[in-house]
């Protein structure tokens, strides 16, 4: 079974922000390959069951906010009975990669994702793959308060993120039919 995880914050405050990029990717995976599937509130999430290839996929938005993401990543590996955490991989916004970009990489660190780093933390392991989307601006901030307002508060227009998310629907579909591997993909 695969655990397809998108971070993001609930609210419709966030729902546009550079910080939901992985919620909008799950939800562009769901609409193009479960289109008749809802989304249902279960352990702090909104899920989704399905297959692709005869292989069993949960589709997982957290709705407990980005920093406390593993509570409900925990909660569902538990309930669900992953137990091999390369089954895992979240999909997530990522500050250091500029936009265009989507990194695939599996057992890096949290680089000071507070999201992925409350993850690892309730699963005690970072041996999971990561589909790494670049949010990151033309003009970086400089301070810290700049950077948490861009993330949470910016919204990012609609132009500027279809082919990433289009994009990383693709990969997820592909990972899912031909296997997962690393890759550094920059989208024109």
């Amino acid at each position: 079974m695969l655990f397809i995880v998108g971070l993001g914050n609930p609210g419709a405050g966030y729902e546009r922000t550079p910080h939901n990029i992985g919620f909008r990717a799950l939800d562009c995976f769901k609409d193009a390959y479960f289109p008749d599937r809802s989304w249902k509130t279960q352990y702090h999430s909104h899920i989704i069951e399905g297959s692709i290839e005869g292989k069993e996929i949960i589709l997982c938005k957290p709705l407990t906010f980005m920093n406390s993401s593993g509570v409900a990543v925990a909660s569902l590996m538990n309930f669900y009975k992953v137990e091999d955490y390369y089954d895992l991989w979240l999909v997530h916004d990522e500050l250091d990669v500029s936009w265009g970009r989507i990194k695939v990489d599996l057992a890096k660190s949290s680089a000071g994702h507070r999201g992925v780093e409350s993850i690892i933390d309730a699963i005690g392991t970072m041996s999971f793959w990561r589909f790494r989307l670049g949010v990151r601006p033309e003009f970086y901030p400089d301070a810290k308060e700049d950077i948490d307002r861009y993330l949470t508060q910016s919204q990012v227009p609609q132009e500027k993120e279809a082919a990433i998310l289009e994009r990383t629907s693709e990969l997820l579909f592909a990972a899912v039919k031909e296997g997962i591997k690393t890759r550094d993909i920059t989208i024109a």
